[in-house]
């Protein structure tokens, strides 16, 4: 499932951050917009392979009952941020290609970095990830299995629908509780950023600065940065 993964998932050496997209985010739907749903006939690549084979060891239908499933290993979050429960209701029931087109969605909105160190071994960018091609398989398995002693979120920043209305209202965006590019545009002007639609060190700098969340120097939405812009938007 940065929303917001990661994605989704964030772990100790392998922090997902899938959306604030995530949420913001993702948060994959994490894009024309968050709200066009991905279509699972996305032609896979063997990038995707790559990845999966880090993440999950290629199984795409583990569902190792940490809070991550599925070949991506995205969470729950970042799998409704990204439009997965179009295909089914948790990424180890999906097909392979329905977890892929979510994937896809999810890269759209965050980057590579949903998965920041499987991306890294996998070769994965969004040219790749988003294309029909992709390089040859390679079994690397990823550091991630840690997942469950990890202290960093899954995706990183995949923000609950509420959040993202709320962000909404502030950015003065129509509220669909879906994050897409435009919201990311919005954002990035509401906070005197690059509005390119793509989420980076920048935008997270300045995001930070004007809700009063600490610098992270990411560059995704850390989950202490989605909570301090979640009571921001509340008030």
């Amino acid at each position: 499932m940065h929303f917001i993964p990661k994605h989704s998932s964030a772990r100790k050496s392998s922090t997902r951050t899938r959306a604030f997209g995530v949420a913001v985010a993702s948060a994959a739907t994490i894009v024309g917009g968050l709200a066009m749903a991905p279509s699972a006939s996305a032609a896979p690549s063997n990038v995707w392979d790559r990845v999966a084979a880090c993440e999950s060891g290629g199984n795409w239908s583990i569902a190792s009952g940490n809070g991550y499933s599925g070949g991506l290993q995205f969470n729950s979050g970042s799998w409704r941020a990204a439009g997965g429960t179009r295909y089914a209701s948790a990424p180890h029931r999906a097909t392979r290609a329905q977890q892929i087109a979510a994937g896809q969605q999810l890269l759209r909105m965050q980057g590579p970095g949903a998965w920041p160190v499987c991306s890294k071994k996998a070769g994965l960018t969004r040219s790749n990830g988003l294309s029909s091609g992709g390089g040859a398989m390679t079994a690397s398995r990823s550091m991630a299995r840690k997942a469950t002693t990890s202290k960093a979120p899954a995706l990183k920043s995949v923000a609950d629908p509420m959040t993202i209305r709320r962000m909404q209202s502030w950015i003065g965006q129509q509220r669909t509780g879906k994050w897409s590019t435009r919201t990311t545009a919005a954002l990035q002007r509401k906070v005197s950023a690059k509005a390119d639609g793509v989420i980076g060190p920048e935008t997270v700098r300045k995001t930070e600065r004007a809700v009063g969340a600490k610098v992270s120097g990411k560059s995704h939405f850390t989950a202490p940065t989605m909570r301090t812009l979640s009571a921001f938007v509340a008030r």
